[in-house]
């Protein structure tokens, strides 16, 4: 049986590690041009390991990377 993202994601040990799952589990080409995480023509995706998204700072900088 297929893992789900969740379970997928929750065994991953760094950014790199996770970045590298949720591309392969949605088969999307990793490319990380001009430092960019992820990037498709419809989505520009930004990973964060260890960030509090719940402090809204650390969110503002997240979206202002993004």
């Amino acid at each position: 049986m297929k893992q789900t993202l969740t379970q997928l994601l929750q065994t991953a040990a760094t950014e790199e590690e996770i970045k590298s799952r949720f591309a392969k589990y949605f088969n999307l080409t990793l490319n990380t041009k001009h430092y960019i995480d992820l990037y498709t023509p419809q989505v520009t995706f930004e990973f964060k390991a260890e960030v509090n998204l719940q402090n809204i700072t650390a969110r503002a900088r997240t979206v202002a990377q993004a």
